[in-house]
C-alpha cells in the first residue's frame, strides 16, 4: 500500500486550476486512490474531500464527499465543463456558494463525470448572488425598467438531489 501525505504551501496547478495549501492523505492500493481529510484552497474558497477514485472497472468510478466553502460562481463556471453543462446560468452569476454533498459517478476517458450516472445529494447556500443575461435584459427592455436586467437573489439555502444525471 502506498500513502502520499501532502502538506504543500506552494501553488499546485492541475489542468486549469491553481490550488494552494493542500493537506491530507491519499492512499493508493490496487487501483484505488482513497482520499482522507484532503483540503485545499481554490476558486477563491476552499474544499475538503473524502472518498475514492477506482480505476479498476472499465469505466472508472468516483465516490466522494465534498465540503465546499465560498467558491466563486464565475470561477467555477469558467474552470469546470461539468458546471457549464449542468448549470449554464452560472455563466453570468456573481457571488459565492458553499455546499456539502455526496457524489458518485462513472468517469469518461477525459476524467469528466458520465452525466447519465451521476448521483449527488446535499445542500447549497449562496451569498450575494446576482445574475444577468439576455433573457433578463429583454424583460427589462420590454417593461422599460432596467433594474430588472440584473436578478438579485442574495442568500439562498436549499437541499438537492441529482439522480441519473
Amino acid at each position: 500500500m502506498n500513502r502520499i501525505y501532502y502538506n504543500l504551501n506552494s501553488i499546485f496547478i492541475y489542468d486549469n486550476l491553481d490550488i494552494e495549501n493542500i493537506s491530507g492523505t491519499i492512499t493508493l492500493k490496487e487501483g484505488v486512490a482513497s482520499m482522507e481529510k484532503l483540503t485545499m484552497d481554490l476558486l477563491e474558497g476552499s474544499v475538503a474531500i473524502s472518498g475514492s477514485y477506482n480505476s479498476v472497472p472499465p469505466a472508472p468510478e468516483v465516490d466522494m464527499n465534498l465540503k465546499v466553502n465560498s467558491f466563486s460562481f464565475k470561477e467555477s463556471y469558467q474552470k469546470f465543463a461539468t458546471i457549464q453543462q449542468l448549470a449554464p446560468i452560472m455563466k453570468n452569476a456573481e457571488g459565492s456558494y458553499s455546499t456539502g454533498f455526496s457524489f458518485t459517478s462513472k468517469m469518461n476517458p477525459d476524467m469528466s463525470p458520465d452525466l447519465s450516472t451521476v448521483f449527488a445529494k446535499g445542500s447549497l447556500s449562496t451569498t450575494k448572488l446576482t445574475t444577468t443575461g439576455k433573457t433578463f435584459q429583454k424583460i427589462a427592455d420590454l417593461l422599460n425598467n432596467q433594474s430588472l436586467a440584473t436578478l438579485k437573489m442574495g442568500s439562498i439555502n436549499l437541499n438537492f438531489t441529482i439522480e441519473e444525471g
